[in-house]
């Protein structure tokens, strides 16, 4: 599985690429997304992706100034290129950034999936050529080494995974031990800092993906920057310091606030968010939230939620590159149909209806 950054300062232009992407078949995974160059940056030096599918026309540091600086500092990155200008110079700087494609929008599904197909076989090749192991860019030139090494990995993001403090100290002991123990004159300075980097990624995969956390919410924006160049004793002490801060964001009460979870809905409108998704996340029972939620705003939380996605919908039916399947997929509603239903009963007109009479 590789993983992928999305820039652009529109969100529904973001939101677009994700609902075009073949992701699963592809093998491919959405990590991240950024409003413009500077926070893309910062993202890239988070997440780590293997491909980086970015605007041209961007706030803070626009995409030719963007392309510069990941051709210069993180060379490995696939990049692909989609602007809505037919414009030389970005054209010109996309080649010498060596951007793999130049999409101009709106481009179809095709099109982006194969930019994505030709990203993902690149890769792969590169994978096969700089190492035999496909899961951890560590090689010891030895099965047996290799196997181990995986092993205690493996152990590592277990005790993530369960927030065992315990745990997790044990497993760095048994790197270090193996350490010790197979390389009598210690390791050279190459496979020290990628045990480093491998080990500082699984802290922040297991951060995104399992509680959707960046290193920056975690540690602070300039501990989070210097991460992956952190001795093993101290990446230890961070994923101790990651698990509790976790586990006291589960133990707080005063979490739920009723602005932060309009606030989440209104940036995961268009994800299957539901009352018992959003009580998980918030750490609540699903009867808490609700009457919180009711007794707060006077409106059901999941009208709430079909409300924010009906005005979503409708500012998306105003574009006119924007089809009434994107709008659907955009907001929420893979079902096209259902998606008819809940427009009609919020504005007493089919989404057909609007977007013509918007169109005159």
């Amino acid at each position: 599985m590789f993983n992928v950054l999305i820039i652009d300062d529109e969100p529904w232009a973001r939101e677009v690429v994700k609902s075009l992407g073949a992701w699963d078949s592809l093998e491919l995974s959405v990590v991240g997304e950024a409003e413009d160059g500077k926070t893309g940056l910062r993202l890239i030096t988070e997440l780590n992706p293997d491909i980086v599918i970015t605007d041209m026309r961007m706030p803070a540091i626009d995409g030719i100034e963007l392309l510069k600086r990941i051709n210069t500092d993180f060379p490995s990155i696939k990049i692909i290129v989609m602007s809505g200008y037919d414009d030389f110079v970005y054209l010109k700087q996309a080649i010498a950034s060596r951007a793999l494609d130049y999409l101009l929008k709106p481009f179809d599904e095709a099109e982006l999936n194969e930019a994505l197909r030709k990203c993902r076989e690149e890769l792969k090749e590169r994978r096969k050529t700089t190492s035999p192991l496909s899961i951890t860019p560590v090689d010891f030139s030895s099965d047996a080494l290799n196997d181990r090494y995986l092993i205690l990995r493996q152990r590592a993001l277990a005790s993530l995974i369960e927030l065992d403090v315990p745990g997790i100290m044990q497993a760095f002991e048994q790197l270090n031990d193996f350490i010790s123990e197979e390389f009598e004159n210690g390791l050279d300075d190459e496979t020290k800092v990628l045990i480093q980097e491998d080990y500082a990624e699984l802290l922040v995969r297991f951060l995104n993906n399992h509680h959707h956390f960046s290193l920056s919410e975690v540690f602070g924006e300039d501990e989070a920057m210097v991460l992956k160049e952190r001795p093993l004793h101290n990446l230890s002490l961070l994923c101790v310091r990651a698990i509790e801060w976790i586990q006291s964001r589960k133990k707080s009460k005063t979490r739920l606030t009723i602005d932060g979870v309009t606030a989440y809905i209104e940036k995961h409108y268009a994800d299957p968010i539901s009352l018992e998704s959003i009580a998980q996340h918030f750490y609540v029972s699903k009867e808490h939230l609700s009457r919180a939620f009711k007794s707060t705003t006077g409106e059901n939380l999941s009208d709430f939620i079909v409300r924010i996605r009906m005005e979503k919908a409708k500012n998306l039916l105003e574009k006119a590159e924007i089809s009434i399947k994107h709008a659907a997929r955009l907001t929420g509603y893979p079902e096209l149909p259902y998606f008819h239903r809940v427009f009609k009963k919020q504005f007493g007109i089919t989404p057909g209806e609007f977007k013509r009479r918007h169109e005159k």
